[in-house]
């Protein structure tokens, strides 16, 4: 088997990693493939072993020159690839390369190697997905779940206490509770890795803090300067949208949108509540909230759209697979993509906005009677931070979900008390978004 090369590939939480460091810890004479990025060093990262670091443009002259068996990149200036002198080099010192690659690189490894390459395919069974679901359940014991389910009951109900009162003190011990169970929780689910890290894998398998950290960073870079750059130009008038909305017209309007959308109201229900959200039983039975600003239309309206998404994939699973491992969301960010598909990329669509605002006239008359169609579509892709995540633009949204992802970090990490959370929230918001968090109920709470 000396000089072959294998190339594993397949979608994240197959397990792909677990093999490959099983195989890896046996007697087969096997090297990882160090590939080559154009990302900076962290850490204690060292040139040649964990990568190969080249500039953008030292790996673009690369690639010009063909020295690459397969590349991509990744975000802009962020490329990854595979040398093939290093491969080279590697099967003539006798050894068996391992590749950890997604398809297309792998396509590219095998097309350039031929026989000399074997390629694999990991497709997770339902089978590893009972089994992972099973001691999921089983490594936290029993009495801590149930005392950690009590707290999160007893810890939604102290927050709509302190955000009514606007007093993040009444919060605060719980917040830390519910910090200090997650970081144990942590442990028991992969001692191995850095709590956070662990679990982020529970919620989005193969996702870690690398990996979002340059996510994050590439979209930090890209959108600060460019949002404060709108915010100098003449803004778009969207006064209209924050004139007296009735709660009573809002809901009518609602049920609309939720027929406009194909919700089967037999087995999708809209209720009303703080923050909105979706609850699922089968099916057969999904559940839809929303909030009813009497001063902001677009509110409700872009949360019934975006949980209407969630709803929608709930109600397109299969009835063979009900009740199995399988039913559900495949995953948080799968799950979270649907929403988002028909809140923005539908539901800020000229095309949509034009089929449905002759009969959001009829419903808001007073209010949207001298408004044009073009106008309402302008007004509700505006690019204007704020203060609320689920209201925020297309263009902010990101912003919102970065400051949340920082202070968690720092919070599991064990860098960040609960106490100090509403410093850093204001901290952050003024540094990404530009605004001023005026207290804890319009901020952290």
């Amino acid at each position: 088997m000396t000089g072959k090369l294998i190339i594993f590939s397949a979608p994240s939480g197959s397990g792909k990693s677990t093999l490959i460091n099983y195989l890896m810890g046996q007697d087969l004479n096997l090297a990882f493939s160090i590939s080559a990025t154009s990302r900076p060093p962290r850490g204690t990262e060292r040139d040649g072993v964990e990568y190969f670091f080249l500039t953008p443009e030292e790996f673009r002259q690369r690639i010009a020159n063909g020295e690459f068996l397969e590349y991509e990149e990744v975000y802009k200036d962020r490329f990854y690839g595979t040398l093939k002198a290093q491969v080279e080099k590697q099967l003539e010192a006798g050894q068996n390369v391992v590749f950890d690659v997604d398809v297309h690189g792998g396509c590219h490894i095998k097309e350039f190697y031929g026989d000399r390459a074997l390629s694999m395919f990991i497709q997770p069974p339902s089978v590893e997905e009972l089994r992972r679901s099973c001691e999921q359940l089983t490594r936290i014991p029993a009495e801590e779940y149930m005392a950690y389910k009590e707290l999160c009951n007893r810890a939604d109900d102290v927050w709509h206490k302190a955000k009514a009162q606007d007093d993040f003190a009444l919060f605060c011990p719980v917040l830390q509770e519910l910090v200090d169970y997650n970081r144990r929780f942590a442990g028991y689910y992969d001692a191995s890795k850095a709590p956070y890290d662990a679990l982020l894998n529970e919620y989005e398998r193969g996702v870690d803090m690398e990996k979002l950290d340059r996510f994050f960073e590439t979209l930090r870079e890209g959108l600060v300067p460019l949002i404060r750059k709108i915010g100098e130009k003449p803004q778009i008038d969207d006064s209209f949208l924050h004139q007296e909305y009735p709660a009573a017209q809002q809901k009518a309007f609602a049920d609309y949108l939720m027929e406009v959308m194909g919700l089967d109201r037999r087995h999708c229900g809209l209720g009303e509540t703080e923050h909105p959200f979706t609850l699922e039983f089968n099916n057969k039975d999904v559940r839809i909230t929303t909030n009813y600003d009497e001063h902001n239309v677009t509110s409700s309206m872009y949360s019934v759209l975006h949980e209407g998404g969630h709803a929608l994939y709930e109600l397109g699973i299969r009835d063979d697979l009900q009740y199995t491992c399988l039913a559900g969301g495949v995953s948080m960010g799968v799950h979270e993509s649907q929403s988002r598909f028909y809140e923005n990329l539908i539901g800020r669509s000229r095309p949509f906005v034009e089929a449905i605002f002759p009969k959001m006239q009829a419903f808001f008359p007073r209010q949207l009677g001298g408004v044009s169609a073009e106008q309402f579509y302008r007004a509700v892709n505006k690019a204007q931070p704020g203060l609320i995540r689920i209201e925020a633009d297309e263009l902010t949204y990101c912003l919102h979900v970065m400051v949340r992802y920082e202070i968690e970090k720092q919070l599991i990490g064990g860098t960040l008390e609960a106490k100090d959370v509403p410093a850093v929230w204001a901290k952050l918001y003024k540094e990404y978004l530009d605004v001023e968090v005026p207290n804890d109920r319009d901020g952290c709470l």
